[in-house]
């Protein structure tokens, strides 16, 4: 699908239909797990095809195993939704849910640290960005293709 296609199809549905979608959390190990939920449920497939990059262990490990499905998402024909929970920059890659989701706070320096160019918790972050660029980059390169 190319990029003037997609923005036609999402015209087309405007004030008629809605596009309906499936977040695919964990595993990225198996990144169509919750989408094969919602056909065994419907019938029907979602239009929209949405993964993470998610931060425990073993979904870092397999974020291109998410990466590839995307690319395969997308070139069948969906729309494709990726999102990032990121653990805090005071805290490593990876980090665990609790009870209530993952929990932190950041004070005001170190607020101000995240913000200041070169500060400790800025280039950490930068850092933590970098690993997801490569992921980007292959997208940018499968999708240019199309549009």
């Amino acid at each position: 699908m190319t990029k003037s296609e997609l923005l036609q199809y999402l015209t087309s549905l405007s004030g008629k239909s809605t596009l309906s979608g499936q977040h695919n959390k964990e595993p990225n190990s198996d990144p169509t797990k919750w989408t094969r939920v919602a056909f065994d449920i419907t019938g029907k497939y979602p239009g929209l095809w949405g993964g993470d990059f998610l931060f425990p262990y073993d979904d870092v490990q397999n974020r291109q195993t998410m990466i590839d499905e995307a690319i395969r998402q997308w070139n069948a024909g969906s729309v494709v939704a990726l999102t990032w929970h990121v653990c805090p920059p005071t805290i490593g890659e990876t980090c665990y849910w609790d009870d209530q989701g993952v929990l932190s706070h950041l004070d005001d320096s170190q607020w101000n640290d995240l913000v200041q160019d070169g500060g400790r918790l800025n280039n950490v972050w930068k850092a933590r960005i970098d690993t997801i660029v490569p992921y980007f980059k292959q997208l940018e390169v499968i999708i240019s293709l199309t549009l």
